[in-house]
């Protein structure tokens, strides 16, 4: 979501919770890595809310992939060990990248 031009700022303004729906909505909003703010905003214009962290973890986990590819043409003798972590690898990429009902969701 972009920043609002200059001409327009943010304001202040009220909105009532339960204790238990504000629990919740922190909860979420630490679970994307976002404010409270941001995120709610996010949620009320409909917009998808998807994690910054998840996004980390599926470069990292990208780079790592590529690393075991080239120890596994390197170390012919390990295959078997290298192939099962790249497999874990690939495995842990397909599920952060699975849609999470929590916060992927749009209303």
């Amino acid at each position: 979501m972009s920043r609002p031009p200059k001409s327009e700022s943010r304001r202040r303004h009220t909105i009532r919770f339960l204790d238990s729906e504000w629990a919740e909505i922190r909860l979420q909003s630490d679970r994307a890595s976002l404010t409270t703010s941001e995120y709610v905003r996010r949620r009320s214009l409909g917009h998808q809310v998807r994690s910054k962290v998840n996004s980390k973890a599926i470069a990292k986990l990208s780079s790592l992939g590529g690393l075991q590819k080239l120890l596994l043409t390197k170390s012919p003798d390990c295959r078997v060990e290298l192939n099962e972590v790249l497999r874990q690898i690939t495995c842990a990429i397909k599920e952060l990248k699975a849609p999470d009902e929590d916060t992927e969701a749009t209303w």
